[in-house]
């Protein structure tokens, strides 16, 4: 078999006694081409060269060659494919594709593939491809390679169209990576679906509960703000059913804010005891640093009170010199916040000494200390006699802190 153009060699060639001294003749199909010492040669083969060739002998006997059939051959053409059943097909169902092609000689192989891949279906070298229990997965587009001795040829592509209820629902939320207070932000859902999704609502989970947040394909945030952070998914219907998306998760990154700062057991507390100041701050990332300031009452400029950090400080026993004004900065990757000043006062006690001194204290004096507090009823007294018997007995000027 022969193709369109290819070059042939075509001679006589006599053996035994008939070969002695003859000429002999080419014939095709009957007719006599004339005799060649050696080769015709048939540089462009083309269908009038196809035919039955024989040789005899010259001048003509009753004798010849066994006939020789050359034929006209090419490769794979109008190579289609069909598929059974026709109609609408369905998950679920099952479908059969057909490559038909004409060639001669016959196609010898074939090849199956789907979406303009390079590599072909597995184990598909057969005219016919089938395909059960089909899937959204199955949809496509599916062409041949038929393949004989003198060339291959493809066929035009065939949709295969298979309708199925709405698959591989999810969230698409964009942009991607971080998304910090003010971005503009799009939730999108996607689904995979024919006929295509006519109907979409979007669902939040707040807690143990769950709030309906829309009916279009698209959620959008111009400028999302912290409290929009939080769970989301999807739904999505089509004539064939319906699916809903996994949970996806909304974070929004923002510095720290709403920083205050507690005293416990209280702001006022006696000297002596015990004293712890905690910081707290909201913030995404949450807060990686605290720093401890402290204003003294005094009206000196702010200071970095020493290297304190960590949300809580805790005085063992506060004494009069802790009095002062706090406040924490609290701090994440993305920015700082500061908490109001809280006024911390410590009150010292008031500690009755009993003296006992043979030495300069005049009985005189305590007398008149009694009559005075007596002619007062014990309610009130004179704060300049007070402060002579604190100079007195040495008390300090203030008892409370």
């Amino acid at each position: 078999m022969f193709a369109l153009g290819d070059t042939v060699f075509l001679g006589c060639q006599a053996s035994g006694c008939a070969a002695s001294g003859r000429s002999l003749a080419l014939y095709r199909n009957g007719l006599n081409l004339g005799s060649y010492e050696k080769w015709m040669i048939v540089n462009r083969f083309e269908q009038q060269n196809a035919g039955t060739y024989t040789c005899r002998p010259i001048p003509p006997q009753n004798v010849q060659s066994p006939p020789l059939t050359l034929a006209m051959g090419h490769g794979p053409r109008t190579t289609v494919v069909t598929v059974s059943p026709v109609g609408e097909l369905s998950a679920g169902g099952s479908a059969t594709l057909s490559c038909s092609s004409d060639a001669a000689p016959p196609v010898e192989s074939f090849a199956w593939f789907k979406d303009m891949e390079s590599h072909s279906i597995p184990a598909s070298y057969r005219p016919q491809l089938h395909l059960i229990g089909l899937t959204f997965k199955d949809e496509g587009q599916y062409f041949c390679v038929a393949r004989n001795s003198l060339g291959t040829d493809r066929s035009q592509p065939m949709l295969l169209n298979i309708t199925y209820s709405p698959q591989n629902t999810r969230v698409v939320v964009s942009p991607r990576g971080d998304i910090r207070e003010g971005y503009h932000v799009n939730l999108s859902c996607v689904s995979q679906a024919n006929p295509p999704v006519n109907r979409f609502a979007w669902h939040r989970i707040l807690g143990d509960k769950v709030w309906a947040k829309g009916m279009h394909q698209n959620m959008s945030f111009p400028s999302v703000r912290s409290h929009s952070a939080g769970q989301y998914y999807c739904t999505t219907w089509n004539r064939l059913g319906h699916q809903t998306s996994p949970v996806a998760t909304l974070s929004v990154l923002y510095p720290p804010k709403n920083t205050s700062v507690l005293a416990r057991p209280s702001s006022v507390v006696d000297a002596g005891r015990p004293l712890t100041l905690t910081c707290s701050s909201q913030a995404n990332p949450v807060v990686d640093n605290f720093t401890w300031h402290r204003l003294p009452l005094d009206g000196a400029p702010r200071r970095v009170w020493g290297a304190r950090t960590g949300p809580s400080y805790t005085f063992s026993e506060v004494g009069p010199g802790e009095s002062g004004q706090y406040y924490c900065e609290a701090r994440n990757r993305i920015g700082t916040h500061s908490s109001p000043v809280i006024t911390v006062r410590v009150r010292g006690r008031l500690k009755v000494i009993a003296l006992v001194s043979a030495v300069g204290v005049s009985a005189a004096l305590i007398t008149l200390t009694v009559a005075i507090m007596i002619s007062k009823n014990m309610h009130r007294v004179d704060l300049e006699l007070i402060e002579s018997v604190k100079k007195v007995w040495g008390w300090p000027d203030s008892l409370t802190y």
